[in-house]
């Protein structure tokens, strides 16, 4: 029964509720304490006679709060009022991957950046010789601005870490441990050896969150049988449809991960979640450097034809010396210095002196129907204390469209 908001639980407001799974109902709080809203997770009074269950809850928050990674849920407090057993989280406003997925297959840039995440977020569970083993879209919560949260920790197991030793100083936070034989998680992402019920460690977690890769990129589940068992058994026995097939646009090393990942042997997936967490994320780099380079291109073929004369922009045009003398007598003297540094063998464009109306000798306008983008402008006058005449230095103008 689902508790009214207004209700109080210790120092918590419920406000609404957000949702229920298999191991209690999610509700928005208030913490009165610190004004702050939070997650309220409550397992309902009348399952908190089921040790198991209560087991299972306390467990949950114990695995969580064991870990401080800004992709796994922060555990902020647990306890007791009424006899209704509660989890204050960390409130994540946003939309379950499950949700997300609705839509259909992701965009390759927003698989990475989920899948990286989560990877990275599972490596540091690893380490800690912790192992989610109900890895599934409905408990990855997804931000608003794209940070991805592992949630519910509530079958979490511990074992050797991927170092190959066991932290008892938090063996006592995860205890019952499921005996071998006993099937725990969700079919169409329990791993081989957890459908079989043989004993799991953190190789379980890669498969899950490869069958999650797999169905973020193509769009459809990796296993999905008629029934649980049918689940189980492809799990087990059958190979997924290449992700070539589901997704031909797939990049061949994403399809390399997911097929990784997804090996039913353990001793065939990463030797360490922390290699997968950084090959997702090289992918991740390495495609968005890519696709920058080629929206770079894009950009530079659907721009408009450049003027003709743009194409010859690193050359340089010299015009005739411009008289400058007050008697304007200059003009033969300003020719034969034009004449000169043609016999000198430098490539230019004579101009006359004639230009097109409106046009002013020195302007940058001269440049585009010449088809240079530098302009060497040149004058001349009479130096009278001297009685010589001398060029002007010359100007260099920059044309511009």
């Amino acid at each position: 029964m689902a508790l009214p908001a207004g209700t109080r639980l210790g120092p918590y407001e419920l406000l609404s509720a957000l949702g229920a799974g298999g191991m209690g109902e999610v509700y928005r709080a208030r913490d009165t304490r610190l004004a702050r809203e939070v997650a309220i997770k409550v397992l309902p009074a009348e399952l908190s006679a089921d040790e198991d269950r209560l087991r299972r809850f306390e467990q949950e928050a114990r695995s969580a709060s064991a870990l401080n990674h800004p992709n796994i849920v922060t555990v902020y407090d647990i306890g007791r009022a009424d006899s209704v057993s509660y989890i204050a989280l960390e409130l994540v406003v946003g939309e379950t991957l499950r949700e997300i997925l609705a839509a259909g297959p992701l965009p390759l840039k927003r698989t990475l950046s989920i899948a990286a995440q989560v990877a990275d977020g599972l490596a540091k569970a690893h380490a800690a010789g912790i192992v989610h083993r109900d890895l599934k879209p409905e408990n990855i919560m997804v931000s608003k601005d794209g940070f991805a949260k592992i949630l519910d920790f509530g079958l979490a197991k511990l074992t050797q870490s991927e170092t190959g030793s066991v932290d008892r100083s938090r063996a006592t936070t995860l205890a019952g441990e499921t005996e071998p034989g006993v099937v725990l998680g969700t079919a169409g992402y329990m791993s081989p050896e957890q459908a079989s019920g043989r004993a799991v460690d953190f190789h379980s977690d890669q498969f899950s969150l490869g069958a999650i890769l797999y169905e973020m990129a193509g769009g459809e589940r990796a296993f999905a049988g008629a029934s649980t068992v049918e689940t189980l058994v492809a799990i087990i026995r059958d190979e997924p449809r290449a992700l070539a097939s589901v997704n031909p646009k797939a990049p061949a090393p994403l399809r390399w991960i997911v097929d990784r990942c997804l090996a039913k042997d353990p001793e065939g997936r990463y030797d360490s979640t922390r290699d997968l967490a950084r090959d997702l994320q090289s992918l991740r780099e390495h495609l968005a450097v890519a696709q920058e380079s080629e929206e770079t291109r894009d950009r530079a073929e659907a721009a408009p034809s450049a003027p003709e004369a743009q194409a010859t922009d690193a050359s340089i045009v010299v015009l005739p010396f411009a008289d400058l003398s007050p008697g304007k007598d200059n003009e033969y003297f300003s020719d034969g210095i034009t004449e000169e540094i043609i016999a000198g063998g430098m490539e230019i464009s004579r101009v006359a002196m004639s230009l097109s109306p409106g046009i002013r000798l020195g302007s940058c306008e001269i440049l585009a129907p010449l088809g240079a983008g530098w302009g060497r402008f040149n004058r001349v006058r009479d130096k009278k204390s001297q009685g010589d005449r001398r060029p002007l230095p010359p100007q260099h103008p920059r044309h511009k469209d």
